[in-house]
């Protein structure tokens, strides 16, 4: 899937993300008014220090489910279940053309470098029972990236012939 196709997804979750925390500092608003904090005695602490830490973990919840609806919006999940149950196959290169969408070199958290990858779009020719053509997209750095006319380790969706994901077992997996 391009990225082009994600993007209104993408937006979508980014959109939700806005909402919830408007909504959460909105909360925290009214309960905090509704307090009416003084700083004379004591006993006023109790209900801000409950109030912070219901805000804490609310606002962690809410990060979470973001983080994991944002993993499931930029990979599918046919995609997914494309790269876990996929049939294997093998396709030839047709055509291949870098798009606009890149991933920067960064750093992963077990502080290791990961290079500049390129969205590249390939027309190609799956060679399994019958043959067909097929359009896959995936982010690959420069050198990883196939030449025309290779054949490349595919997985087919079972129920969906017209989901193909490069073989990750196979092929380098950069686009992680």
């Amino acid at each position: 899937m391009r990225m082009s196709n994600r993007l209104p997804h993408i937006l979508r979750a980014w959109a939700m993300l806005g909402g919830a925390l408007a909504l959460l500092h909105g909360a925290l608003f009214v309960a905090w008014n509704a307090l009416q904090p003084s700083t004379k005695t004591s006993r006023d602490i109790v209900p801000i220090v409950g109030l912070m830490v219901i805000y804490t973990l609310l606002f962690g919840v809410i990060v979470l489910w973001f983080t994991i609806r944002l993993g499931n919006v930029t990979q599918p999940k046919a995609y997914r279940d494309a790269q876990r149950n996929g049939q294997p196959a093998q396709a030839r290169v047709d055509r291949i053309e870098r798009t606009r969408w890149r991933i920067e070199r960064n750093r992963n958290l077990r502080l290791r470098t990961r290079p500049r990858r390129t969205e590249y779009v390939m027309r190609i020719w799956v060679m399994s029972t019958p043959p067909y053509e097929a359009e896959i997209a995936a982010f690959l750095s420069a050198d990883h990236a196939p030449d025309v006319g290779a054949i490349i380790p595919v997985k087919i969706h079972p129920e969906q012939p017209s989901v193909i994901v490069l073989d990750e077992a196979l092929f380098p997996p950069t686009n992680r």
